[in-house]
């Protein structure tokens, strides 16, 4: 069995699967070299965690930071889709609030925006960082309590 934050991930991936404009372009991990006009892509990944003794005894209070970043390559200026794409993450972020029984709660926390025309072809990015709170034993962190 995995750890509760990997998870946690597989969890996202399944609740973004599928979306109007990433359709089954969802993967797990930080860097996916994306060729020249590509789709519209998703990654998910961890990016931070913080623990703290919870009250319960020998428990940890966990706080993830997950980000689900939205990658276009494109012809056009990218604003439009960037900002579907985080139309369409959001409410499927909160379609089912603890992950299906792994999380405590799930609070989106920022969005950035970026883009730039290197090139012939404009790129654009956009991050959306959620606060993922979870509690674990300290012995046992491949399952939620």
């Amino acid at each position: 069995m995995s750890h509760v934050r990997a998870q946690i991930i597989a969890a996202i991936i399944h609740a973004i699967d599928g979306l109007s404009t990433t359709a089954h372009r969802v993967y797990q991990g930080r860097t996916r070299s994306l060729p020249k006009d590509h789709a519209p892509t998703l990654l998910v990944y961890a990016r931070s965690e913080q623990s703290d003794n919870d009250a319960m005894g020998g428990a940890l209070m966990r706080i993830l930071r997950i980000r689900v970043e939205g990658r276009v390559i494109m012809a056009a200026v990218p604003d439009g889709t960037l900002d579907q794409i985080a139309l369409e993450i959001e409410p499927a972020m909160v379609a089912d609030p603890s992950l299906g029984g792994l999380a405590l709660e799930v609070t989106l926390i920022s969005t950035t925006i970026e883009a730039q025309a290197p090139g012939d072809a404009h790129a654009g990015e956009i991050a959306l960082d959620y606060r993922v709170r979870y509690r674990t034993q300290e012995s046992a962190p491949a399952t939620a309590i």
